[in-house]
């Protein structure tokens, strides 16, 4: 049986990592760049075997990790959310489009596609934020 592992670790793994190695390229001497060097191994090292386990110990049955960016489309002025990767043997790419008066945050929410509702260019704020009369 696995143990489930808190939400914090699946969502906070970038921000770690980012800061891991932040103190490796930052470090004053070989002795403190070592040291970091070998907490980011480490950091790796944990992860990959949390995340090679048959069952997801994020709490999941099933789990497949995909990679993600949102981006803007200059021709189409209107931003991208691109999702990418494999579930099982099928490669998949997909794309979602949302108005530029959204804030690039708010794009992976596809709030737009759930919405139904049209955003006004003006004020990039979900409908419920906006003063609307």
């Amino acid at each position: 049986m696995t143990t489930k592992i808190p939400d914090d670790f699946r969502t906070h793994k970038r921000g770690w990592r980012s800061a891991l190695e932040m103190a490796v390229n930052t470090a004053e001497n070989d002795a403190d760049r070592n040291y970091w060097k070998h907490e980011l191994a480490a950091f790796d090292k944990a992860y990959a075997e949390l995340e090679a386990q048959p069952e997801s110990p994020w709490g999941y049955s099933v789990c497949y990790p995909l990679d993600a960016c949102v981006w803007y489309r200059d021709s189409t002025e209107e931003w991208v959310f691109e999702v990418q990767g494999s579930i099982n043997d099928t490669f998949l790419t997909q794309r979602y489009t949302a108005p530029k008066g959204l804030a690039p945050e708010d794009v992976p929410s596809l709030s737009v596609l759930s919405s139904g509702e049209d955003l006004d260019e003006d004020d990039p704020k979900p409908a419920a934020e906006r003063n609307v009369s």
